[in-house]
């Protein structure tokens, strides 16, 4: 079986594009096209763990065994 997962690449630095999104919205709130109160109120959850919290996880659950786990980056330019 193969798993696709969106991670990160840094395991103390969780930024990702989400980052962007929010700096986004705060900017359109300095502008006033968003209301300051509906951007606080947003939530969208979403995480992105690193190759080693999914190794734990995995282990640790014991339903699957990890034969070989392979990390790549995509660029965003």
């Amino acid at each position: 079986m193969i798993l696709t997962i969106v991670g990160r690449a840094d395991q103390n630095n969780p930024k990702s594009t989400w980052e962007v999104l929010g700096r986004a919205l705060y900017s359109m709130v300095l502008e006033g096209l968003i209301e300051e109160t509906k951007l606080d109120h947003f939530n969208l959850p979403y995480y992105t763990p690193h190759a080693k919290e999914v190794t734990k996880v995995i282990e640790e659950e014991g339903s699957f065994s990890l034969q070989k786990l392979d990390t790549f980056e995509i660029g965003w330019d």
